[in-house]
């Protein structure tokens, strides 16, 4: 199983939180830290990852990044989550408008809507963002931002708008999570049907065995051509998780789930008042050796005002969460050829995601040659595999280049692709020992 955070709208207001003694939030963000000790402590199961669906600052100030970084981190400590472990993707208040309103992101703004056919855009857009002037017009008012997420592996470019990364669910199962970037050309001037999405940033593969889930700040019904969009996604994209609306809504259709997220810290002058967050676990049931089902169980928590304690909002007969079922076609298992089997031979391994972090197995099949050459070299590759699982996406990156196992464009791939590529040709180029050394020495900093 996989179990999800999902924040929306925390709008770090500056100078207000500045300081803790300032910030009139911060006890909200303590309680939501406890909340989930006390969720996760009932059964057992520990938090993979944080998704944050955009406006994490009000203004797009460097110092309201700061609170995030500072907030996150103690989050990160208590739930025991490293930075590749959150993922998060801007709102409209991630932008600084006041730089959104300068000459050139105004001139080059106002060229992409003026062209009334979708095609039109989109081929301006493609122009615009390869132009030496991208980083100005459009990167430029969410500068702060782009540099926040950096730190988290969520950086965004003119060549690369968006951002994918990948969990292991199952043996037979990944993740895949999109961060798709809606307000490049947000201003003070937005409206709900305004804003312009290049399609270039849904690009889906219907791999099987691939559950994919998007992360967005706007829903479709703020975005020029809504429908064309919606329709990409409801036909690619399995979980579909929202902003923006400070609500919270969800509706699912055939074989998909789509989630509209209540605001952390709302503004408290609102008409309905309800500062929140949501708890999502996938699971996964085989219903044949081709389809398996998986199951999102979305819990929402909301702040109740007294006594003040956060609770489950109820849904159908009274339950405190709701799920979708969603099916999945898989690979078919591959019949395994009679071999000898041992224990310390260096084969690609499978990670998977377990009941409280992120372990690693190894398929255990090898040649005589590769045995010999692990025993020789008395290398434990299960414990190496383990170890490498639990470093930081940054750490096995540097690990495998250093190999010379991997080169800068396979950096691309999951994270489970890039280990089953690397761990085969270190077995084809002779180079466990050197892999396993490497894995060990990094694995004692953990």
């Amino acid at each position: 199983m996989l179990r999800l955070i999902h924040f929306s709208d925390i709008h770090l207001r500056s100078p207000d939180c500045d300081f803790d003694h300032t910030d009139e939030n911060i006890h909200i963000r303590d309680m939501v830290q406890r909340d989930i000790a006390e969720f996760t402590s009932a059964d057992g199961k520990a938090v993979d990852a944080v998704l944050i669906t955009g406006d994490i600052a009000f203004a797009g100030k460097e110092s309201e990044y700061q609170a995030a970084h500072r907030w996150l981190d103690n989050l990160k400590e208590a739930l025991k989550l490293s930075n590749d472990q959150i993922f998060v993707v801007p709102g409209n208040h991630d932008v600084d408008r006041n730089r959104a309103d300068e000459l050139l992101p105004r001139m080059m703004r106002d060229n992409i809507e003026s062209k009334t056919q979708g095609w039109e855009r989109e081929k301006t857009i493609s122009e615009a963002f390869r132009s030496e002037h991208a980083d100005a017009a459009f990167f430029a008012p969410m500068q702060k931002y782009v540099d926040f997420s950096s730190h988290y592996g969520c950086q965004i470019t003119p060549s690369r708008p968006f951002w994918s990364k990948s969990l292991k669910l199952s043996e037979s199962v990944n993740v895949e999570l999109r961060g798709i970037t809606t307000p490049f050309f947000s201003n003070k001037n937005d409206s709900r049907g305004s804003l312009i999405l290049s399609k270039s940033q849904l690009n889906f593969r219907k791999l099987p065995g691939v559950v994919h889930i998007s992360l967005m700040h706007h829903p479709c019904d703020w975005l020029v051509d809504s429908d064309e969009i919606e329709d990409i996604l409801d036909n690619n994209v399995h979980i579909q998780l929202f902003g923006h609306k400070h609500r919270s809504r969800w509706s699912n259709a055939d074989n998909l789930l789509k989630v509209e997220s209540i605001s952390l810290h709302p503004d408290r002058y609102e008409s309905s008042y309800e500062p929140g967050y949501n708890i999502i676990d996938l699971s996964q049931t085989q219903s044949s050796d081709k389809k398996c089902t998986i199951t999102a169980k979305v819990v929402v928590r909301k702040l109740e005002s007294n006594p003040q304690m956060f609770v489950s909002k109820p849904f159908f007969e009274h339950k405190g969460y709701f799920t979708k079922a969603i099916t999945l076609d898989v690979l078919e298992p591959k019949s395994r050829p009679k071999a000898e089997y041992s224990s310390d031979s260096l084969e690609a391994p499978t990670l998977e995601t377990g009941g409280d972090s992120q372990s690693t197995r190894v398929d255990e099949k090898t040649t005589d040659k590769d045995c010999n050459s692990a025993k020789q070299s008395n290398i434990n590759i299960k414990e190496a595999s383990r170890v490498f699982g639990l470093l930081e996406r940054s750490s096995k990156d540097k690990i495998l280049l250093e190999c010379a196992l991997l080169d800068q464009d396979e950096l691309l791939v999951s994270d489970v692709e890039k280990q089953q590529i690397a761990f085969q040709r270190a077995i084809e180029q002779g180079k466990e020992s050197q892999l396993y050394k490497m894995i060990m020495m990094k694995g004692k900093a953990i």
